[in-house]
């Protein structure tokens, strides 16, 4: 379990070259089965990627509660095409509870030649879940 946490640094990448390959990157934790009573005041920006989870809390987790984000979340990429869950809270999460997001939440792509389907899940809470309650985004 994580709890009680507290990022205000910005995380940022100028690159991940991970066409195949996922990536996970947020506030807080990567993955938790359990996520209580944290805080995110950073920006996350992301640059050239494809295959991603990004989330102000978490990337991938299963149960969030009590979480705040204010940071900015966002992704920026020229990829020809991208695979994307982004969230306030969470990219993916099985449950969040009494969360709340602030945070501006952007993808922006900027290659537009030769564009395959894309899957880009976008949430201000969560960009994929089962399970919501009581959360605010603002």
């Amino acid at each position: 379990m994580v709890r009680d946490c507290i990022n205000l640094g910005t995380i940022k990448t100028d690159s991940i070259s991970l066409y195949y390959y996922g990536a996970a990157i947020s506030g807080i934790v990567c993955y938790s089965d359990e996520i209580r009573n944290c805080r995110n005041q950073g920006d996350i920006i992301v640059q050239e990627c494809s295959w991603i989870n990004l989330g102000g809390i978490s990337s991938t987790s299963s149960n969030i509660f009590d979480c705040l984000n204010s940071g900015n979340v966002s992704i920026q990429s020229s990829f020809p095409q991208i695979y994307t869950k982004i969230g306030g809270i969470s990219g993916e999460a099985t449950i969040a509870s009494r969360c709340k997001n602030t945070g501006k939440i952007s993808c922006e792509t900027t290659n537009q030649e030769q564009r395959t389907p894309e899957q880009i899940d976008i949430g201000g809470i969560l960009g994929s879940g089962a399970t919501m309650s009581e959360c605010l985004n603002i």
